[in-house]
């Protein structure tokens, strides 16, 4: 962080230098992290150093954190979490869900909030509506027709639901054999 301060009139001053330019939504986040570095307590005769605030005295080890990351430490992990790793799929599936349940999924939404141009942003395949996550994997009218399909093939009645959480944690039927519990979670 050295580079980056500078102690002036009894106060840090933050002077921080980019390779690039800055697009709009860059610079909000840049003022974000002015905020937070401006209410820091930093003290000026001490080396910067990293902390492991995991929990435990015994220092980092990537043992600990893992076991932070799944929730055995007693930091709560967040539900969906905890059934889906378990589910029977490829990693493939895995990931794709992964990034659908994050929001990271390379839409055009989510590509024009990182800066990349896009010169349409409404979906390639009817072009009625915005290009978010959720209307690529849930909205749009083809993704309805293939998640009514599955629920054909498993004779269920579902509710859609609006967030993409809720409905991946809804995919648990009940008075069914298990065996069909583990093919519905890998849908």
């Amino acid at each position: 962080m050295a580079p980056f301060r500078e102690w002036l009139n009894g106060s840090w001053k933050w002077d921080l230098v980019w390779r690039k330019g800055l697009f709009d939504w860059e610079k909000t986040k840049e003022l974000q992290l002015l905020y937070v570095l401006n209410g820091l307590c930093l003290v000026l005769d001490k080396k910067d150093c990293w902390v492991w605030k995991g929990g435990m005295t015994i220092g980092y080890t990537v043992s600990l954190a893992y076991s932070v990351l799944i929730g055995s430490s007693g930091i709560v992990c967040l539900p969906m979490f905890e059934s889906f790793w378990k589910i029977l799929a490829i990693p493939s599936v895995h990931f794709t869900t992964w990034r659908v349940l994050g929001n990271t999924i390379a839409s055009k939404a989510n590509m024009l909030r990182r800066g990349v141009v896009v010169d349409c942003m409404f979906c390639c395949l009817y072009g009625e509506t915005e290009e978010t996550t959720r209307h690529l994997f849930f909205e749009c009218r083809f993704a309805c027709l293939v998640w009514n399909q599955c629920y054909t093939w498993f004779v269920v009645t579902s509710i859609d639901h609006i967030d993409l959480v809720s409905h991946f944690l809804h995919f648990k039927l009940c008075n069914v054999p298990n065996y069909i519990n583990v093919f519905w979670g890998s849908v």
